[in-house]
């Protein structure tokens, strides 16, 4: 019992310890298309720069959607994408995008 203690523990202090070396802010929004008040469920929605996905994430049946993005990231794209529609990018600058903090 004490072995599993201190492997409980430890693996508590390396997990805490990874979430501190990666912080990340997540930003929340709703997919819809046009003035539809709806929200559109199974679109994949992604964090890029440079070409590279950071995270990635699919909106659920109401069309909301939480994605996390690197605090190391000044500017990045959010890019929104559905079978059968036309893929969206959204440039993100944290300097003059005061919303996207």
């Amino acid at each position: 019992m004490k072995g599993l203690t201190i492997v409980l523990f430890l693996a508590i202090y390396l997990l805490s310890t990874v979430s501190v070396a990666h912080e990340n802010d997540v930003i929340k929004g709703t997919v819809r298309e046009g003035s539809e008040k709806y929200g559109i469920p199974g679109v994949t929605v992604s964090v890029k720069v440079n070409d590279k996905i950071y995270s990635q994430v699919v909106s659920e049946a109401d069309g909301k959607y939480k994605i996390a993005v690197p605090d190391s990231l000044e500017s990045f794209t959010l890019v929104y994408s559905f079978i059968g529609m036309k893929t969206k990018e959204i440039e993100i600058n944290r300097k003059k995008d005061k919303h996207a903090k």
